[in-house]
């Protein structure tokens, strides 16, 4: 198995759960690499691709879309989500998680506010809390291009690929095989 996961602190946390699991450390392959630069398998089964589609603008999931479309095995499945949202509209910040460990609170915050050309900038703030006191925070900001279903199903069937919903409908999951 191939995991892909080009962020250094992301990395550190996928390798940590890799590491815990004596079966996966011996079989999982974590590239520090990002797509479409990553050496991937001639052919495979699956793809997961959760949380990324809009890392990727138009170009860049056509690229996807055409090794999908060339590398997966027929009866082989890809799936990926959407996040919301599809549309380039501001996304107050929340709280979007909270872990204790020990004594200290680690905390992850995120916005969005549209920038143009149907995209979004995210700002994500991470902070370590000692009871009240911030001991720690990071901030980090990207571009998130913006797809909907409706985009996503041309977009894969221009490759010959199949895009159906999976599972509840509100987390926005999708199934990729060929047509």
């Amino acid at each position: 198995m191939v995991a892909v996961e080009p962020s250094p602190g992301l990395r550190s946390a996928l390798l940590a759960r890799v590491h815990g699991d004596e079966d996966l450390r011996t079989r999982v392959t974590v590239l520090p690499s990002s797509f479409p630069d990553v050496e991937l398998p001639e052919r495979f089964s699956a793809l997961i691709a959760m949380n990324v589609l809009g890392h990727f603008d138009t170009a860049q999931r056509g690229v996807l879309w055409s090794l999908l479309a060339e590398r997966l095995d027929r009866g082989g499945v890809a799936v990926v989500n959407l996040q919301p949202p599809a549309e380039p509209v501001p996304v107050p910040e929340s709280v979007a998680s909270t872990a204790r460990v020990g004594r200290l609170t680690y905390e992850g915050r995120a916005k969005a506010e549209p920038t143009g050309d149907g995209t979004l900038t995210w700002f994500m703030t991470y902070r370590t809390l000692d009871g009240e006191t911030q001991l720690d925070e990071r901030t980090v900001s990207y571009r998130w291009h913006l797809v909907d279903a409706d985009g996503l199903r041309t977009e894969t069937a221009a490759h010959g690929l199949t895009l159906a919903p999976a599972g509840d409908p509100e987390l926005g999951v999708y199934t990729i095989t060929h047509t």
